[in-house]
């Protein structure tokens, strides 16, 4: 918290921009300050060890001076700002279960806020606890390692004592006591998940043609519904698992304080010993799985993309919520894709001339193609660019998490209304923006497709959801769902069944293209209909912001 006090908004600096003295933050001297405390602890850990003699089994009974009262006042001081983070939310009125402006896309199944608007301090709840965590198993650990942990005044027989405060032996038997509940809540969210197949094997009938879904064997079509449930599950079960869970802490962190101030140090003293050597176990597991994590980020890939979707999230607000984090890369790549947007639609012909670039013809059009994480960035664009540049442009979104994602836990930005207010900007053709609000949903001839599949996690529908888009229909705008994978049976000349792609790989969907024709069309709402060859030929334009593709290769 030193440096908190250090952070403020500044001007996103140029290229060639050089900071000033007063622009410099603390942040550059952490590193040398960790490294210098390191070195010291490391220093004072030898010269003790060489000074040492025979192990003395009735010394060292006593702790540490004021160690005891810091480490409990801490988290004391911790349990006290996530109490005022809390009460914050419901002065403040953000801590609701219904959502203010469901009525603006008129779709009464629009997502609520998660946790009841209370997804801020359920994260910094969360926090707390992986970081009491993480200090207590190390602590204990490491006690364990160099002698045996106790509390003052309590022996240990043969072994060395080493003394160590009393909230981390509570600790630790919290954190026994929330993962035994974290794997029955881990198990209560599969058993719903494998619920969610018998709906989704009647939608595989369904949605594909009769003839294929009849010819398709019973195993092919039960993966398809398996992919399709875990799919649609994952989300509102980690939603629903994460909220108990975070519930269940509080309960259990209440219990452990209450008993720490009726029992004390009789944990320790009069208490089993399996239980402290159970919970020293469990939270050394979760150290080594931590350790395992960030190593595993490196070494796999699959799991390396994990990471990245949580990283996207996490880093694409301003550095003032985070600010421990690195840089929040929206603070250039908003503005940087504003710049674009306006210089290809004509409308900075005032900048253009300042930095010597050659004007565009007025009337340019663009088509602002983003997948997953651009979705967020080319709404915030969008919803920040001038009317007229918004008039020229066009949208198509897919594995889009505005709705999924973003309007639960970030209601405050993305929201009904914020959705509504995107689809005018899309569907106004002349003269100024109307103002907010008006005839709920969008227009018929709103410039944005959203394209998303049953079988990705974390896309979906953006305004509703729709039907699966069938082999020649025509496209309609808004949310179309496409089907996945696009042929139940094995094709002719196929050895291998079409494996589902969720989140990934939209472009070899056929109604990509019709999407991208259409758009490019203009003003014409009637597209051409959607003819895929037996064999679908992925039509990957190329790479833009996060994996989408840019104008110039859509010949817009």
């Amino acid at each position: 918290m030193i440096q908190v006090p250090l952070v403020k908004d500044r001007d996103r600096p140029g290229q060639d921009a050089t900071r000033g003295a007063d622009e410099l933050d603390g942040y550059r001297v952490l590193p040398w300050l960790v490294t210098a405390l390191v070195a010291g602890a490391l220093a004072v850990a030898c010269g003790g060890a060489a000074q040492a003699g025979p192990p003395d089994t009735t010394a060292g009974l006593h702790a540490l001076p004021w160690q005891t009262g810091a480490v409990r006042w801490l988290l004391v001081a911790q349990g006290a700002l996530l109490l005022l983070l809390a009460a914050s939310h419901v002065v403040r009125g953000t801590a609701r279960t219904t959502p203010p402006d469901g009525d603006a896309l008129g779709n009464p199944r629009f997502p609520r806020p998660a946790w009841g608007g209370m997804s801020m301090a359920g994260v910094a709840l969360l926090a707390t606890l992986l970081a009491t965590a993480l200090a207590a198993g190390v602590t204990l650990r490491v006690a364990e390692i160099l002698g045996a942990p106790t509390v003052p005044g309590h022996p240990t027989g043969n072994q060395r004592p080493l003394v160590v405060p009393t909230a981390y032996f509570w600790a630790a038997v919290c954190a026994l006591a929330l993962v035994a509940v974290a794997l029955l809540l881990a198990a209560r969210a599969w058993a719903v998940m494998r619920r969610g197949r018998a709906a989704a094997l009647h939608h595989v009938k369904e949605f594909y043609p009769a003839d294929d879904a009849a010819r398709a064997p019973q195993g092919r079509r039960r993966h398809i519904a398996g992919v399709w449930a875990r799919a649609r599950g994952l989300g509102p079960a980690a939603e629903g698992g994460l909220g108990l869970l975070l519930l269940a802490a509080v309960v259990i962190a209440a219990a452990g304080v209450g008993l720490d101030l009726v029992l004390g140090t009789r944990l320790v003293t009069d208490g089993s010993r399996w239980l402290t050597t159970a919970a020293n176990l469990v939270l050394t597991g979760l150290v080594a799985g931590l350790l395992w994590a960030g190593r595993q980020a490196y070494r796999s890939e699959s799991f390396r993309r994990t990471v990245g979707i949580l990283w996207d999230v996490g880093t694409f607000w301003p550095r003032a919520t985070h600010p421990f984090a690195p840089p929040c890369y929206a603070e250039r790549t908003v503005p940087d894709l504003l710049t674009r947007l306006e210089y290809l639609t004509g409308t900075s012909a005032g900048e253009q001339a300042e930095q010597g670039e050659q004007p565009v013809p007025p009337g340019g059009r663009v088509l602002l193609s983003c997948h997953s994480q651009g979705s967020v960035i080319g709404a915030a664009v969008l919803l920040q660019a001038n009317t007229a540049a918004g008039v020229r442009t066009a949208l198509l979104t897919y594995g889009c998490p505005l709705t999924r994602l973003y309007a639960r836990f970030f209601p405050a930005y993305f929201n009904a209304d914020s959705v509504h207010r995107l689809g005018q900007i899309l569907a106004h053709r002349a003269g100024p923006l109307p103002a907010p609000g008006g005839q709920p949903g969008l227009a018929e001839d709103t410039r944005w497709y959203n394209l998303y599949r049953a079988s990705d996690p974390i896309g979906g529908w953006v305004v509703r959801d729709a039907q699966p888009l069938r082999p020649g229909a025509r496209p309609e705008r808004g949310d179309r769902q496409l089907l996945d994978p696009m042929k139940l049976c094995r094709q002719p000349g196929d050895t291998c069944y079409q494996p589902p792609k969720g989140h990934s790989d939209y472009f070899s969907d056929p109604a990509f293209d019709a999407c991208v024709r259409d758009l490019a069309a203009g003003g014409s709402t009637v597209s051409p209909p959607i003819s895929p060859p037996s064999t679908a030929v992925p039509v990957i334009l190329s790479e833009s912001v996060d994996g989408a593709a840019p104008v110039s290769q859509a010949r817009l």
